[in-house]
Parts: structure tokens; C-alpha cells; sequence
């Protein structure tokens, strides 16, 4: 019982020694709520209380399209969404590929009034490389389209790599296969 009663500033506190895992929470309107060190730079700001009753969209404009439906699916769906990936232009105009997991947030009620999210920055030296040199084409093109079914041998061609590579860099890079990525 004494675990339910755990102070939220102590999983705060937490979430802030994590350098490259961005986490949030928002309200029913997806204004930011809770912000840990991570996301505050992702978005640029100086401080968490900078982001809160502001929207993902003000601070990534360009890329809300895939924010937002991230966002939504967890909030209107009531289900996790997870290994999303995000490519964001952050404020000094750095793009960062973060992956992301939402999470419906019920109150006490049980009625979903906000999400709960973390992700995990993916740009290392190796990997910064080669979503750049390879994956950027296709997961571009898979979050444009995401929508869409995607076939992957014209995303294999789109990425200039064979069917069995493009598998490979997905897998190693971001963990997933592009089919499963795209789902």
C-alpha cells in the first residue's frame, strides 16, 4: 500500500537522471501537465513549468501531424501506443529521432483524462549515421503514409537498400522491422 502512496516528484526526480529519455504527461487536451529534464530540452524550453498548459504543436509545429495522432490514439483509443517514432527539429534546429510509448492516464474513475509518455532518444554517433544515411527515406515516408498499407520492397527502394537490409537496419537501429514499425 505504501507504494500507491509514492510522491510523484520522487518519479520525477527519477525520470530527470535519464538524459535521453524524454517523458510527459498531458490533460484531456493534450496540454503538458508534467515535463521531465529530457523533454524540457527536447522542446527547447528553460524549465518544465515553461511547457505546462502548452501543446506538443507549439513546440514542434512541423511535426505534429505524427505528435498528434500519437497522442490521440492514446487518449480517444484508451489503448498503448508504443515504438512510435518521432522525428522532431528541435529549437537549435537539431533533429532528433526519438522513440516514444503513450499511455492512457484513467483517474480515479477509471475515465482516461490525459497520457502518460517516455521515449528513448535513439540518435548515437552509429545510429545518427545511419537513420541518416538510410532509414531517414523510409521512415519518413512511412510516417507521411502512415495511414496507408506501406509495401516494403518499394520502401526498400525508397531507401536505396535491399529488402533483407532495410529489415536489418530497422531492426538494429530501431528494434523493430519496418512492418512491425509501421503498424
Amino acid at each position: 500500500d505504501g507504494l500507491r502512496a509514492l510522491p510523484f516528484s520522487l518519479v520525477e526526480g527519477l525520470l530527470d537522471q535519464i538524459p535521453n529519455a524524454p517523458f510527459f504527461i498531458t490533460d484531456s487536451a493534450l496540454r503538458f501537465v508534467r515535463a521531465n529534464a529530457a523533454m524540457t530540452e527536447l522542446c527547447g524550453a528553460t524549465s518544465s513549468a515553461e511547457l505546462v498548459g502548452r501543446q506538443a504543436r507549439d513546440y514542434f509545429p512541423d511535426d505534429w501531424r505524427c505528435w498528434g495522432e500519437a497522442d490521440r490514439q492514446a487518449l480517444h483509443g484508451g489503448h498503448t501506443v508504443r515504438d512510435r517514432i518521432h522525428r522532431t527539429r528541435r529549437a537549435d534546429g537539431e533533429v532528433m529521432w526519438t522513440l516514444f510509448h503513450r499511455w492512457p492516464l484513467p483517474d480515479s474513475h477509471g475515465v482516461v483524462c490525459g497520457i502518460v509518455a517516455i521515449g528513448q532518444d535513439l540518435m548515437t554517433p552509429e545510429r545518427r549515421k545511419l537513420l541518416l544515411d538510410r532509414l531517414s527515406p523510409a521512415v519518413e515516408y512511412i510516417q507521411k503514409n502512415f495511414a496507408q498499407s506501406i509495401d516494403v520492397t518499394a520502401l526498400a527502394a525508397r531507401a536505396g537498400v535491399s529488402i533483407s537490409q532495410l529489415d536489418r537496419d530497422f531492426i538494429s537501429v530501431l528494434g523493430l522491422s519496418p512492418t512491425k514499425y509501421q503498424q
